[in-house]
């Protein structure tokens, strides 16, 4: 099943968890009042705490390592010039990339334009030379990886023990 806005790292722990997507989201509203999409794309500050109680109950619920506190968007330093070839690493886990995104703004009163840059990063996981993606439910190999990501940076793998089934989206 495909993710929703910024469920990519949760659904990524619940495929390699081989826990259901639905159920998942339904203990999440339940405990938290707030499904997982609408308190990961609140942009205040103040609710930084909340969406990492709510990555933490995942990592705890489903017995997957914290891939990341939600605190990591201040913390990336991200090189200039062009991108390494990304690898699927062996084994199976999680991958985080990430990317620096340029996009022109104008300010409505001045009329001045100017660049705005911003990290945006995306969670993965991989299993047997394969990748999992679950932004739009798609399989890569290394191959279709390198290329659909061209111009990302590879940031974390965390690797997790074998389950007995294969990776499913």
């Amino acid at each position: 099943e495909a993710q929703g806005s910024g469920e990519c790292w949760m659904v990524t722990a619940c495929m390699l968890a081989d826990y259901p997507l639905d159920r998942m989201r339904k203990e999440i509203a339940d405990k938290f009042g707030e499904t997982w999409v609408y308190m990961m794309n609140r942009r205040k500050a103040s609710h930084t705490s909340d969406r990492n109680k709510m990555a933490r109950f995942v990592a705890y619920r489903l017995g997957v390592p914290a891939m990341m506190s939600l605190n990591w968007a201040y913390g990336f330093t991200i090189r200039r010039g062009p991108a390494p070839r990304l690898r699927i690493p062996h084994g199976r886990g999680a991958i985080m990339l990430v990317k620096l995104v340029k996009y022109r703004t104008t300010n409505s009163r001045t009329r001045r334009r100017r660049y705005v840059e911003y990290v945006v990063a995306h969670v993965v996981a991989f299993e047997d030379g394969m990748i999992y993606d679950p932004n739009g439910a798609r399989v890569y190999d290394e191959d279709g990886y390198a290329g659909h990501y061209h111009g990302w940076r590879l940031e974390k793998v965390v690797q997790v023990r074998r389950r007995s089934g294969a990776l499913t989206l």
